[in-house]
């Protein structure tokens, strides 16, 4: 895995409560997890987003078919 340095800003209190939890040296990893966690949240949201449109937009499709003329073929019970 390539990795990139960045630098981050963030409010001081956030900061202490993170050296308190965290020891020097593994916040680089403890940071880059939590990102990664959050994102996922986030792709997963979208999906689930999209997922729900998409079957919308079936469903209203349908029921369009819902009001046209039948083929003539008679509906048997089977």
């Amino acid at each position: 895995m390539n990795f990139t340095k960045i630098n981050i800003s963030m409010p001081v209190e956030i900061e202490e409560k993170l050296s308190n939890w965290v020891q020097n040296g593994k916040k680089s990893a403890f940071i880059t997890e939590c990102v990664k966690m959050r994102l996922e949240a986030l792709e997963r949201e979208k999906l689930e987003k999209d997922l729900i449109e998409g079957y919308s937009q079936k469903f209203e499709d349908a029921e369009l078919w819902d009001i046209t003329v039948g083929d003539g073929i008679k509906d048997e019970d089977f």
